[in-house]
């Protein structure tokens, strides 16, 4: 939350703007998924969950000439910087605010489901 204050006025209390996005819901096969516009939002949290013995995802920004960058995160049980994941039920962060859209790609998954969910925020 910001405050701001002048001389002559109240204080305006500016309480940041968020929102949930589901990039997968059990997916059992390769695929981008669902990709998020990313508008005026600068942070992205994922949660990634599911039933599958093994999976890979990898984190891409796409650019406003729609080229693909690898998004780095940072995973929030250990601190490591990726720009992709095998595990599951993790948390990432990442800062999205150059990008005009994140993919969050499964490149694959074995004997199970995958499930990546989001939180953004202003």
């Amino acid at each position: 939350m910001i405050i701001i204050a002048t001389e002559n006025t109240a204080p305006i209390v500016v309480i940041p703007d968020r929102t949930s996005f589901v990039f997968h819901e059990k997916s059992v096969s390769p695929s981008d998924g669902e990709p998020f516009e990313v508008k005026h939002y600068q942070k992205l949290g994922i949660t990634i969950t599911g039933t599958s013995t093994s999976r890979r995802i990898s984190f891409v920004g796409v650019t406003n000439d729609d080229q693909e960058i690898e998004l780095g995160g940072t995973q929030l049980s250990d601190y490591r910087i990726a720009v992709g994941t095998e595990g599951i039920n993790e948390a990432w962060e990442f800062s999205i605010f150059p990008f005009k859209k994140i993919v969050l790609r499964l490149d694959e998954v074995t004997d199970g489901d995958v499930s990546v969910y989001g939180e953004v925020s202003t």
